[in-house]
């Protein structure tokens, strides 16, 4: 059986009060890669968020802020390894614990596309792998998998690109609530 990621991606709903949703189901993606790999090492997840035009930020006073147009999440959990990554290409994948195996499909939804890099170590062996997951019948596009000599740490960057216009204003809004309460 086949799917097609398009039709997918438009058969999933996202309200625009849940804008962040796809940040979230990164977030979590993030911890379970580090829960995997938690004996090892201790767990990082770092998020940055790209805005359109950034100047500085004012937190003493009220002023609109540039659009968010990305997030980069960075983690350094298992990776996206080959059971990760084959699980990653099927829909409502029962691999991850508690999961429902469709919140990358929310990616699409508000983002253009995600971008996605990973530094992983398998069977011994350093591999990194690289590819774009895009509203394409296929979804997974440029694809490209090397071995490298590295005695550097595992990570995956995942960066949700290019949020759609009709959920910015809601994204910033959402953000700015965000970090104001982390501030106080």
């Amino acid at each position: 059986m086949q799917i097609d990621i398009k039709g997918k991606i438009n058969e999933k709903r996202l309200a625009f009060s849940n804008t962040l949703l796809p940040l979230f189901e990164t977030i979590v993606n993030s911890i379970q890669a580090i829960e995997e790999e938690s004996a090892t090492s201790t767990g990082i997840i770092q998020i940055d968020i790209i805005r359109s035009t950034q100047k500085g930020l004012k937190f003493d006073e009220k002023e609109d802020l540039p659009d968010i147009i990305d997030f980069v999440v960075r983690d350094n959990g298992v990776g996206f390894n080959s059971n990760n990554f084959d699980s990653f290409n099927y829909a409502h994948s029962t691999y991850k614990k508690g999961g429902k195996g469709v919140g990358r499909f929310t990616w699409l939804r508000a983002f253009q596309k995600a971008e996605i890099e990973s530094r992983f170590k398998e069977n011994g062996e350093w591999s990194l792998r690289k590819f774009n997951f895009e509203p394409t019948k296929k979804g997974i596009e440029k694809h490209k998998i090397e071995s490298v000599n590295t005695s550097e740490e595992r990570y995956t960057i995942v960066t949700l690109k290019g949020l759609k216009e009709d959920y910015r204003k809601w994204c910033n809004n959402k953000a700015e609530d965000i970090a104001l309460k982390i501030i106080d």
